[in-house]
């Protein structure tokens, strides 16, 4: 799988809490940092337990079409899309290592 698939498939999980996935696309010990202050995981078993609370929200996302990638990386705006129809773009860059990712880091476009 290339970076921009590897990407484009913890997108989905990671926005429809789909843990089973991210378990299976991130590494253990994998560093996240969210859009809000304190949200950082350091490791893939505190990440699921706050995706699992996420799930009410019934999020979608999808890349759009800023995405650049290099080896082992993808940066690019996601269109997080609410229960309620609205959007929000965020700011995402992903790193992976062996096919897993390390490191994502999200941030409110404005």
């Amino acid at each position: 799988m290339t970076e921009r698939e590897l990407a484009s498939e913890i997108l989905t999980a990671l926005a429809t809490s789909d843990v089973d996935r991210v378990r299976d696309l991130a590494a253990a010990d994998i560093v996240m940092f969210g859009t809000d202050g304190g949200e950082r995981w350091d490791d893939v078993a505190s990440l699921v337990d706050s995706l699992k609370e996420m799930r009410a929200l019934g999020l979608t996302a999808t890349w759009s079409d800023d995405v650049r990638n290099g080896r082992g990386w993808v940066a690019g705006t996601a269109i997080y899309r609410l229960a309620d129809g609205s959007e929000l773009p965020a700011r995402v860059s992903l790193v992976f290592e062996d096919g897993r990712l390390v490191h994502g880091h999200f941030s409110v476009a404005r």
